[in-house]
């Protein structure tokens, strides 16, 4: 559910486009494992 709602939120705050870059901090926790 952790990292369901910061994939969701990234979608809608930060609106990426194709060719942007993301970095994701602490990729060993809940975000980092929907987002590797």
């Amino acid at each position: 559910m952790t990292g369901m709602t910061a994939y969701l939120a990234l979608l809608d705050v930060g609106q990426p486009k194709s060719g942007d870059t993301v970095v994701i901090s602490g990729a060993a926790g809940a975000v980092g494992s929907v987002g590797g």
